[in-house]
């Protein structure tokens, strides 16, 4: 009881997104890399397989997660090149992985959940990746069937190389579902040690061997040597936490580039093209880092002249981790008129 008492249970998933609640993106299609849809999920594939990033139905409302990222295999790889591979991952920034204490003679075991359902079974793998120091670990997983399974996975601690306190990236979870065979052949890494290749995926099949459904959520990275039940966050922490890397003026559940959803509005006032206003931009969060941005098209009613193209990128002055500054060049000959238009800004490691 005492225990129960004094240990920190809130706050204890270091993964963010876990329950794949949001999704401020637009899915990701036939791509190779990138992220899409839900928040904080990046796809790595190379070869000739390709895949769709959507979100979609999770495990079930008894088991809290009504939602997870569902990765398709649009394009199936059975042909496999030595250097072919295909990950999903979670990369988390140094500030968020001090209480791992790596690289002390205090360090941490981890453990790590998931729930996951593929459409072709067999054995996978995760890895743990310092980007700081070039050292992994490696470990197992069997996949029996094609309905959801939960895994429970706990990683040794690693009393070699720290994490750097800052908002680069130091940690990165990889679920690997395919591999080549560079990285195959040695003896599989289940304790740190450097980066050998082939040290890495030994013993794995090959998900995308067939197109099909693939989906994984309830993900949970904690600071123990056990797995705790799933820390559930409120919408509103979970969205907070994703817009420190991404955010965007369109609504939730409406998919970035719609021309059919209000934007920012900023007025704009002159009699020719060479006036210019411009308007400061707050961020809901502050961002990792200063952000790249996007604006995209959209307007209504008589005051709706706008933006030359479907998209502009360069758009933006002075950008900081706050916020930045708005401005329209285009038009001119009008008294009064507004900007009708969406922003994203991307700050992802």
């Amino acid at each position: 009881c005492t225990a129960n008492i004094t240990n920190n249970l809130s706050n204890r998933n270091l993964i963010i997104n876990g329950s794949c609640q949001i999704a401020q993106r637009s899915n990701l299609t036939t791509a190779q890399t990138g992220y899409g849809a839900v928040d904080r999920y990046q796809l790595h594939s190379s070869g000739a397989s390709r895949f769709t990033l959507s979100q979609n139905a999770g495990v079930g409302v008894q088991y809290g997660l009504p939602k997870a990222l569902k990765f398709e295999t649009t394009t199936a790889d059975n042909s496999v090149a030595a250097g072919d591979y295909m990950y999903l991952c979670q990369k988390l920034e140094g500030f968020d992985v001090q209480s791992i204490q790596k690289g002390s003679s205090d360090a941490k075991q981890v453990t790590l959940q998931f729930w996951i359902k593929l459409a072709v079974t067999g054995t996978y793998v995760v890895q743990l990746f310092d980007t700081d120091n070039s050292r992994h670990v490696v470990a197992n997983y069997t996949v029996s069937s094609t309905n959801w399974e939960k895994k429970t996975i706990t990683f040794p601690a690693d009393t070699t190389g720290a994490f750097a306190n800052d908002n680069g990236g130091s940690l990165e979870i990889r679920w690997h579902f395919m591999g080549g065979s560079t990285y195959r052949g040695g003896t599989q890494q289940t304790t740190w040690g450097s980066i050998v290749a082939a040290n890495m995926l030994e013993g794995m099949g090959n998900a995308v061997s067939s197109t099909g459904d693939n989906f994984i959520t309830g993900v949970q990275l904690e600071v123990s040597d056990y797995a705790t039940s799933f820390e559930h966050l409120s919408f509103e922490d979970n969205l907070r936490k994703c817009q420190r890397y991404f955010e965007t003026t369109y609504d939730h559940g409406i998919a970035v580039g719609t021309a059919s959803s209000n934007g920012s509005y900023q007025q704009r006032d002159g009699t020719a093209s060479t006036v210019i206003r411009y308007y400061p931009i707050s961020y809901k969060v502050k961002k990792r880092q200063y952000a790249t941005h996007k604006f995209y098209r959209y307007t209504t009613g008589a005051e709706g002249i706008i933006l030359d193209s479907t998209e502009k990128t360069a758009l933006s002055s002075s950008p900081g981790m706050s916020g930045f500054m708005f401005y329209c060049n285009n038009g001119g000959g009008l008294n009064h008129y507004g900007v009708f238009c969406h922003w994203t800004a991307d700050a992802e490691l």
